[in-house]
């Protein structure tokens, strides 16, 4: 999900190791000083209720530390923002936009994906999540991680899984698994990664086609 830089390439961490801390402490690291990060991914999405499958491919924008914008290609068009204390969901073909504002602002809990994979903070990630090895081994040449939220009340997945490239700690995909059951994967497109250029603020600006009905969930 990304054009990448030859920094990046330049810039791997050598004391990295394959311990789901130290690959966490190393992401923490490499990208402490990244502002934003924008490019695309390829995600699918298996409903195992009704055993359904959706591939879609997205880009996003993210700008630290709690604002992102992720756009969903059609033919399942939708647009995400998380922004100022709240989260947004516009559907254009049901021309309406859910919105739900955090329960815990500011908490590790409200972490978006993406800066999971980062450079989030350690010590903050680590208050409400249980860092684990993954379930399988990674892949060859890939490092993973596993989050599993202490709080399941608070949670907005029950597992998350992150891999990343060995030599450079790229993330490569993430997984998740709903509170629902449902099981979600995004490939990252490596070579349409962007660091650091500018993004718009008007990419974090919730505003919506005019006579969009706003649905506020508790």
């Amino acid at each position: 999900m990304f054009l990448m830089c030859g920094a990046w390439g330049e810039d791997t961490d050598s004391d990295a190791t394959s311990s789901p801390l130290s690959i966490l402490k190393g992401l923490e690291k490499k990208y402490s000083k990244v502002t934003t990060i924008q490019g695309s991914f390829k995600q699918t999405r298996v409903d195992n209720t009704f055993g359904e499958t959706i591939a879609t491919n997205g880009t996003f924008w993210l700008s630290k530390p709690d604002k992102l914008r992720v756009e969903y290609a059609a033919p399942h068009q939708s647009t995400d923002l998380f922004a100022d204390g709240a989260a947004y969901q516009y559907v254009p073909k049901l021309n309406q936009v859910t919105m739900l504002r955090f329960r815990n602002e500011n908490t590790p809990m409200d972490l978006n994906f993406l800066l999971l994979g980062f450079g989030a903070k350690a010590e903050r990630i680590q208050q409400v999540y249980n860092v684990k090895s993954p379930k399988k081994k990674a892949p060859q040449g890939k490092l993973g991680m596993r989050f599993i939220p202490k709080d399941t009340k608070q949670a907005n997945f029950k597992d998350f899984e992150l891999l990343v490239d060995a030599e450079t700690l790229t993330p490569t995909s993430f997984s998740f698994i709903g509170i629902d059951g449902t099981s979600t994967k995004a490939v990252l497109n490596q070579k349409d990664l962007k660091i650091d250029d500018p993004i718009s603020s008007k990419r974090f600006i919730p505003h919506w086609p005019d006579k969009t009905r706003v649905v506020e969930l508790e």
